[in-house]
């Protein structure tokens, strides 16, 4: 039988393997990359303050992520519920969008089953039971990811990831790509270096082209003077 919210979520047949963007609780990438959490503004905050200690989501978390870090992407107040973001974000170009702000660790998760029970840990989650993000008259489940540590990343930081690529998982989960950055950094690299030599070499031609007609031009100068 499931012993956890993530194996009971995969058994009730929520797991998405079919889209790029909707990754199921088992899959395998979960236990090789990086993620990121996307939390819209003031909710990262006061988790990164250490105020918010339970993160409230209407999903489990993938048990592979329990006990790993996971960035914090801090992103704009927008919709209660709704993300503000694409499902694929260069952050060199949507660093008003999303930032890195820091990072977390979910020790466990717990699965509200009943309304008091979710307004008895108030404190700790901080969410009014009347918002979007509360306990609706729909409502049979809320996950709640119990936080063991945080961190606040400095600018420096956040400069090492600002070239990141974030790639939606799992609703607000982002897998988190660097090398392939870096990578492409050394290619356009590359590329520059080589259209510069392509260039020298086109200056150099021009050059012993221009020098060979100049010395040309000379000579017959030279022969209609003594003719």
């Amino acid at each position: 039988p499931p012993k956890n919210p993530a194996e009971t979520e995969h058994a009730n047949g929520i797991d998405t393997d079919g889209s790029p963007h909707c990754k199921g609780m088992l899959w395998r990438g979960w236990d090789s990359h990086e993620f990121g959490l996307e939390m819209q503004k003031p909710w990262a905050v006061l988790l990164l303050d250490g105020k918010k200690t339970i993160e409230t989501r209407a999903y489990a978390c993938p048990n592979a992520l329990m006990g790993k870090k996971i960035y914090i992407l801090m992103s704009q107040q927008g919709k209660e519920g709704k993300s503000s973001l694409g499902n694929v974000i260069p952050l060199s170009t949507n660093n008003e969008a999303v930032e890195i702000a820091g990072w977390c660790v979910f020790e466990n998760q717990v699965k509200y089953t009943e309304k008091n029970t979710f307004q008895q840990d108030y404190e700790k989650h901080l969410v009014e039971v009347d918002s979007a993000y509360g306990w609706s008259g729909k409502t049979t489940s809320i996950y709640g990811w119990v936080v063991r540590e945080v961190h606040r990343m400095s600018v420096e930081e956040k400069a090492s990831l600002r070239h990141a690529i974030l790639t939606r998982r799992l609703r607000s989960l982002f897998q988190i790509d660097t090398e392939g950055v870096s990578n492409m950094s050394i290619h356009r690299v590359s590329d520059k270096k080589k259209r510069k030599t392509i260039s020298k070499q086109s200056d150099g031609k021009k050059r012993k082209k221009e020098t060979l007609l100049k010395i040309l031009h000379s000579s017959r100068s030279s022969k209609m003077r003594f003719s």
